[in-house]
Formats: C-alpha cells, structure tokens, sequence
C-alpha cells in the first residue's frame, strides 16, 4: 500500500472484543483520510448483540472498498460419523438441539452463518460460543463440538491435513483453493 500511494503506512493491529476495541480507536481519530480500518460484519452486527458499543456505526465509518470475499466452510472433525450434509440434517431433525456448532462469539459472522444454516435447513442446532475462533478451532479438532462454519482460509490447512472433514462450501463454484478433501 505504500508504494501506491506514496506514503508510508503504520498497521495498528487492535484485537479484542471481535473488533470493537479496533473499531473504536478509528472512530475516534481525526477525520484526516489518514486513518482507515478493515473490518468485516462486526460494524454491521454488533449493535444487536453488544447494547454499549461506543461508536455508531452508520455515523462514525463511511464504507470505501468491499477488499475482499471469502467462501465460508461447514466442515466436522475427521472422526465425525457425517461423511456428508444430508447425513449431519437427518441427525439434527432427528435429535434437535443435540448437535453443536462451535463459533468465536456471538455475533461473529461465523455465529450468524452457522444460525442462517439452521435456520434455512430447519434444524436446532446448540450454539456454543467462544472467546475467538482459536479456542473454537481446537474444541473442533478434539471433537468436543460437532461441526463449525468458518472461513476457507483459517480452515484449508485442517481440510489439507485430513485433521476436519469439509462437507459443504458456500462458494456457488466450489473451492478457490485447491483441497484433497473436495466438498459436497
């Protein structure tokens, strides 16, 4: 970026609090064009789930770029009994409520894709929550939950390795990333 624009480019990384923390800090600077967040659902959501947010979105933030898309992926831990989507729906219809879902937090878009999944097959899924998506990541692979929807990059090296089965993508072409384990 900096050879772009001519300029040198601090990134000022704040983590915490699925955004808000970072999203705070550049809501308050100067309104100088110098400063610039990469956010993703977490300006749009988090309002409905964090009722002391201390920016609002719609006021503190003008959108300048959509920077990127990245298919999402339902994938199970390879020890999983699901080979399949079908398989995992016609247990949660049988057993509601039974199946889990891991997610880092409430609100994450990783949260709401899992919910919208549920929703739209009809099933009850438990929803549990953690702080992040590595905690969540690791209760997958030990298989301590019973599925996750999360982005195709955090999760290629898993799917590559055969340590999490992928089941399904969002991407109507399939993967942009090359996988073994192709998903149905």
């Amino acid at each position: 970026m900096s050879q772009s624009i001519g300029q040198p480019v601090i990134v000022d990384n704040r983590a915490g609090s699925g955004g808000i923390i970072g999203s705070d800090v550049v809501a308050k600077a100067a309104p100088d064009g110098y400063t610039i967040l990469i956010n993703s659902t977490g300006l749009v959501v988090d309002k409905f789930f964090y009722p002391h947010v201390p920016y609002k979105s719609e006021q503190d933030f003008v959108p300048v770029v959509l920077a990127a898309t990245v298919p999402s992926v339902l994938v199970v831990p390879s020890g999983s009994r699901f080979q399949d989507v079908a398989q995992l729906l016609a247990e949660a219809r049988k057993s509601p409520g039974k199946l889990s879902f891991a997610s880092a937090g409430m609100g994450t878009s990783i949260h709401l894709a899992s919910s919208l999944f549920a929703a739209r097959a009809e099933v009850e899924l438990l929803h549990v929550p953690y702080k992040g998506s590595s905690p969540a990541v690791s209760d997958l692979l030990a298989g301590r939950v019973d599925m996750m929807i999360d982005s195709i990059t955090s999760q290629r090296g898993s799917i590559l390795s055969g340590r999490v089965r992928a089941l399904a993508v969002t991407s109507p072409m399939g993967s942009p990333q090359k996988t073994e384990n192709k998903a149905r």
